[in-house]
C-alpha cells in the first residue's frame, strides 16, 4: 500500500470515528433535554450497592461465557488457542471497543493478533466467525425478546405464546439457513453455541433485574427488560462509540412507549453501562502487558507479546 493511500486510510478512520463522537454526544445531550437530569442522578445515587455489586458479577459471568463462545468457534476453524488466553484477548477486544474507538476495534483487533500467531489460519474464516458471534448473540436476544413480548400481552402488537412459538421458530429456520449458505463448517456448534448466547443474554437479563430491584422496581419489570433488550440490539448498529447514546435514546423512547418513568429507565441504561464499562477496563491490564499465546497442545511459553496497538 503505497504512502498517500495509508494517510487516506488514516483520515477516514479519523473522521469515521469524530462523526461517531458528535453522534454519540448529540444523542446524549439530547437525551438529557427530555428528561429532568436531577432526578436521574437521585436515582443513580439511591441504588443498593448489594444489588450494583451483584449486577456486575452478573455481567462478568455473561463475558466470560460469551469468551467460550467465541473459541468454540475458533476451534471449528482450527485455531489453537487456550481458553485462558482466548479470555484474555476477549477483554482486551472489550477494552478496544469501548475506551478506544478511534484506533482499530477489538473484533479487528482479535482478527489481526490470530492471524499474527496462526499464519496457516484462514483471516476469512477468522472474520467470518467474529461476525457469527455477534449474529449468535443477537438471535438470542431476538429470542428472550418474544417470549417478554408475549409476556406483556400488548393489543397492539396481539402477540400472545402460540404466536410467539411461531415467530421464534421462523427465526430459528432463518438463522439456519444462513448457516448452511455462509458458514457451513460452523454446523457441528449450531446449537451448543445458540445455548451459551441464551446464557449470556438470560445472565444480561438477570443483571438488569438487579438494578431495577436496587432502584425499587420490584413489579411490572417486563416492560423495563423489553427496552433493554431493544436497547442492546440497538447499541449493535454502528453509528455511535460503543453504543453510547444510541441505547440511552431507546430506553427513553421505550419508556415513553410503555408509560415508565423515564428517569428510571435512562438510571438503568446509564448503570448497565457503567458495568459493562467496569468489565470492560479489565482489558487495560492486557493493553499494557503480554499476552501469552500457547499452543493448545504445548507447554512451553512461546513468549510473545501483543504488539502495542
Amino acid at each position: 500500500m503505497s504512502k498517500n493511500k495509508q494517510v487516506q486510510k488514516r483520515y477516514k478512520k479519523l473522521l469515521l470515528t469524530l462523526v461517531k463522537l458528535a453522534v454519540s454526544i448529540g444523542l446524549i445531550l439530547f437525551v438529557f433535554s427530555k428528561i429532568d437530569t436531577q432526578s436521574t442522578f437521585r436515582i443513580l445515587k439511591s441504588i443498593s450497592p448489594t444489588n450494583l455489586i451483584l449486577g456486575f458479577l452478573l455481567v462478568l459471568l455473561s463475558k466470560i461465557i460469551a469468551s467460550y463462545r467465541l473459541l468454540v468457534y475458533f476451534r471449528v476453524i482450527q485455531i489453537p488457542i487456550q481458553a485462558k488466553t482466548n479470555l484474555q484477548l476477549y477483554f482486551l477486544g472489550m477494552f478496544y471497543n469501548l475506551f478506544l474507538p478511534g484506533g482499530i476495534g477489538g473484533d479487528a483487533y482479535k482478527a489481526y493478533i490470530l492471524k499474527k500467531h496462526n499464519p496457516q489460519s484462514s483471516s476469512k474464516k477468522t472474520i467470518a466467525v467474529l461476525i457469527l458471534d455477534r449474529i449468535s448473540g443477537l438471535f438470542a436476544l431476538f429470542t428472550i425478546g418474544i417470549f417478554v413480548l408475549a409476556s406483556l400481552q400488548i393489543s397492539i402488537l396481539n402477540i400472545n405464546s402460540r404466536w410467539s412459538i411461531l415467530l421464534l421458530v421462523v427465526a430459528l429456520l432463518c438463522y439456519k439457513v444462513i448457516i448452511d449458505k455462509g458458514f457451513a463448517y460452523t454446523k457441528a456448534v449450531f446449537w451448543s453455541t445458540i445455548v451459551y448466547s441464551l446464557f449470556v443474554q438470560g445472565l444480561q437479563v438477570i443483571a438488569i433485574v438487579c438494578i431495577l430491584k436496587g432502584l425499587n422496581i420490584s413489579t411490572d419489570m417486563h416492560p423495563y427488560i423489553l427496552v433493554f433488550l431493544c436497547s442492546s440490539i440497538v447499541s449493535v448498529i454502528p453509528l455511535t462509540i460503543g453504543g453510547i447514546g444510541s441505547r440511552e435514546l431507546t430506553f427513553v423512547y421505550g419508556a415513553q412507549w410503555f408509560n415508565l418513568s423515564e428517569e428510571k429507565s435512562l438510571g438503568t441504561s446509564m448503570l448497565f453501562f457503567i458495568l459493562n464499562a467496569v468489565v470492560s477496563l479489565i482489558g487495560i491490564y492486557y493493553y499494557f502487558n503480554t499476552i501469552e499465546f500457547q499452543k493448545e497442545s504445548t507447554e512451553v511459553n512461546s513468549d510473545k507479546r501483543s504488539p502495542a496497538p
